[in-house]
Formats: structure tokens, sequence, C-alpha cells
């Protein structure tokens, strides 16, 4: 069996998360959304399911890739010696102690969290388009997708500056950004022997 090879999960938020100094998520704007296809804002009222992707360290990342490899090299001890959802959330995701201030500062801004998926890198929220202007500093405009009509940012959010380096990316429930659907908050555990989803396996949430 192998040894588990943990990078320790630090908190990176070493400032008062202050929503009056922001920068620019970069990245959250889908390029192929092009003004031909944007059907007008989406109304103030609407309910929205919201993912705020969180971003690990250099050093988990390089220790997630490593183990992926691993993975795959039938004389590595780690050969086909998959993780659950936990296993992951401990070894690669963000601090317990970041997601905790991060969570409390969406639940101060409105917005209601609903929890944290087992990967430790996706926190799940609720707003309405009203609040996500107000608290991402973005528009949300509907598209034409697919010949469908569905919210996406118009233009890309804002976030604190505390945030910065922990924060990757913000998602709606549809996660039209990425181009792929985002897992449901869940606690149900993942069989020692199944493998880790795709999304997990190429080491993005």
């Amino acid at each position: 069996m192998c040894v588990a090879q943990t990078t320790p999960r630090s908190s990176r938020i070493t400032q008062e998360i202050d929503s009056t100094h922001l920068i620019t998520l970069r990245g959250n704007v889908r390029a192929d959304l092009t003004p031909d296809r944007d059907l007008g804002p989406v109304e103030d009222g609407m309910e929205l399911r919201l993912y705020l992707v969180l971003q690990r360290t250099p050093e988990q990342q390089a220790a997630l890739d490593n183990l992926l490899a691993r993975q795959q090299q039938p004389t590595a001890p780690e050969y086909h010696h998959w993780l659950t959802p936990q296993e992951y959330g401990v070894r690669y995701g963000a601090s317990p102690e970041d997601i905790a201030k991060i969570s409390t500062w969406l639940e101060g801004q409105g917005l209601h969290v609903h929890g944290v998926l087992n990967n430790a890198m996706i926190i799940d929220c609720s707003a309405t388009a009203l609040q996500v202007r107000e608290v991402f500093h973005t528009q949300l405009h509907y598209y034409n997708i697919r010949g469908g009509r569905y919210p996406a940012n118009a233009q890309e959010p804002m976030i604190p500056a505390a945030l910065e380096g922990v924060v990757a990316e913000l998602k709606d429930s549809a996660g039209f950004h990425s181009g792929t659907t985002i897992p449901r908050f869940t606690r149900v555990v993942r069989s020692r022997n199944a493998p880790l989803a795709e999304h997990e396996r190429r080491g993005r949430s």
C-alpha cells in the first residue's frame, strides 16, 4: 500500500476580505458569446446557483500531477490506487480555514452557501442576478447557446484582492465558461476501487 503524499493546507488568506479593494477575475467570459448572440440582461430577481471554484497552490498542483502520473505507472506503489473525494480534498483542496473565511464573506454579502464539494475546491452557493451584479461587479446577460436561452457573464467579475490566488473562477450551474457541468454538492463517498472523475483525474475542478 502506498504512503500518502500530503501537501500541508495552510491558510492563504492573510488579509481582511475587503469588498472595496477589488481585482478582476480573468477568464470568466466565454469568447464565443459574441454580441449577435446576446439576448439582453438577466432579470434582477432571477435565482442562480453559483459555484466559486478555488485554486490549488503550485505545490499542490505539482503533487497532484505527480500522483496522476504514478497512478498510471504499473511499477509505482500508487498504480490504480484511486482516492475517494474526501481524500482528494484533504490532499489537494483548499484549507478549511480559507473555505470558512470565503463562506463567511459570501454569507455576509447576502448569498446563501449550500456547502463545499468533497474535493474542497468548489463552494456551492446561490444568489439573485442583482446580488451577483452587486457582489461580483459583473453583468449577466442571456445568450443564445445551442439554440437555448441561458444566462452567462457579459463581463469579467471582480473579487476582493484578499482572495487573489485562492479563487479561480465563478461559474453558474451549467458551467458555461468551461462547457462542462459541475457536479452538485454531495456527501456521497466513492468506493476506493473506483477511479476519479475525469475532471479530478486531470487535476481540474
